[in-house]
């Protein structure tokens, strides 16, 4: 309840959910969602489904902006898959 209560209240930039290139793509999925994954250990299917192009915006959002600010999260997803989708996978 505390570790919920903390990340929502995050509001960090959310840069590193965009910079995401060809060359650097797997590690930057690989890093966000293990991150993703020691923070929200319940989780087991967000986890997996942030390895996907689908996934990975809106779990890196999560985790960057946190649950509180929806405006801004909506907008780092949003910047994000305009990232993801610049090149093909």
């Amino acid at each position: 309840m505390v570790r919920k209560t903390l990340l929502a209240e995050l509001n960090l930039p959310f840069d590193v959910c965009l910079d995401v290139t060809q060359e650097n793509r797997d590690d930057t999925f690989r890093d966000v969602c293990g991150q993703y994954a020691s923070q929200f250990p319940t989780n087991t299917e967000g986890a997996a489904r942030c390895l996907s192009n689908d996934g990975f915006c809106s779990a890196c959002c999560e985790l960057h902006v946190g649950l509180n600010f929806i405006s801004k999260r909506q907008s780092c997803a949003s910047e994000c898959q305009e990232a993801v989708n610049t090149f093909d996978v």
